[in-house]
């Protein structure tokens, strides 16, 4: 009789499971491709570089927060539940890459998108990276350009010429959206065929942080205002940021071009999704001294999709 009864019961199971299955609808849309995204660094950031002007520069901490990328498109389908990844990672970019971002599924012609910044509890470590540097990231502060915010880029380093050395330790905060990013040749980031795999690369060059310029094809390293900056204030071999706003932005000469900055749209709301490209847009006629050319366009222009591309790049969080 337990023995029927469980029979029964079986039997029972089984209709229901197939009943469920009978309702639920059926996906007959093609298999997608798999789009692995990943952050790497090339090797003269992690080891060292000459600049233009002959300095010797050393990254001793390079930390990046990034990630929350979006998919999207009217011809995009995208299998990704919410239509992107919605967590950003910490990444330790001395570490020898590409260290994965995220795994995204779809087909067809996507624009695609990411953010920097968007710490949280839930924030993944990625390789090398530790809690410490985890809490440190996500305590608050305020500088010149944002208030309350937690750190986005944290480079460390010292740079030496003909017997001075120079030590620098910026902390950068508030966060950036980059949207609409584009292949070399203007095609949507990624065209999906669904079949197979691929990967995009975002790249952290080694100079960039003390380019002469935005356009990466023209621009050259230098470092002698960074000096000039320290000399001219306390001289004691720490370049700070704040040194960095008594040079005057005409000294450094910065070349814009059109690399990636949108300066046709006007501040956002600060708030709102990565598709809706809140935030406020890059405008170099604010740029004042050369803290404002490091921290409001080099950085900015530090991550650069697939190596050679280009994205609508927007201040988040910009409180001057």
């Amino acid at each position: 009789m337990r023995n029927a009864h469980w029979f029964v019961t079986w039997l029972a199971a089984g209709a229901v499971s197939a009943a469920l299955s009978s309702c639920l609808p059926t996906d007959t849309r093609p298999t997608p491709e798999t789009l692995h995204m990943t952050a790497g660094s090339d090797d003269a950031l992690r080891t060292g570089f000459d600049t233009a002007d002959g300095w010797h520069i050393i990254y001793r901490r390079f930390l990046l927060a990034l990630g929350q990328v979006s998919m999207t498109g009217d011809a995009c389908n995208n299998y990704s539940a919410g239509g992107g990844t919605g967590y950003s990672r910490i990444f330790d970019m001395l570490i020898a890459g590409p260290q994965k971002v995220t795994v995204l599924y779809g087909t067809g012609p996507c624009e695609l998108g990411f953010r920097v910044g968007g710490l949280s509890a839930d924030t993944v470590l990625g390789a090398g990276v530790t809690e410490a540097d985890k809490t440190f990231m996500r305590t608050p502060g305020s500088d010149a350009y944002t208030s309350d915010r937690g750190v986005t880029l944290q480079v460390e380093g010292s740079a030496a010429k003909g017997g001075i050395t120079k030590r620098f330790a910026w902390s950068f905060r508030g966060g950036l959206s980059y949207t609409k990013c584009v292949a070399a040749d203007g095609s949507p980031g990624a065209t999906l065929s669904g079949t197979g795999s691929r990967t995009i690369d975002i790249l952290i060059p080694d100079g960039a942080l003390f380019a002469d310029g935005l356009d990466p094809s023209r621009a050259v390293s230098r470092f002698d205002l960074f000096a000039l900056a320290d000399d001219q204030g306390n001289a004691d071999g720490e370049v700070t940021l704040s040194e960095l706003a008594a040079i005057p932005q005409t000294a450094a000469d910065i070349q814009v071009g059109d690399a990636g900055v949108d300066t046709s749209l006007g501040p956002g709301s600060g708030g709102g999704s990565l598709a809706s490209d809140a935030g406020a847009a890059i405008d170099p006629s604010t740029w004042m001294t050369l803290q404002d050319v490091v921290y409001l366009g080099l950085v900015p222009h530090l991550p650069r999709f697939d190596d050679t591309g280009a994205c609508t790049i927007r201040t988040r969080s910009q409180v001057r």
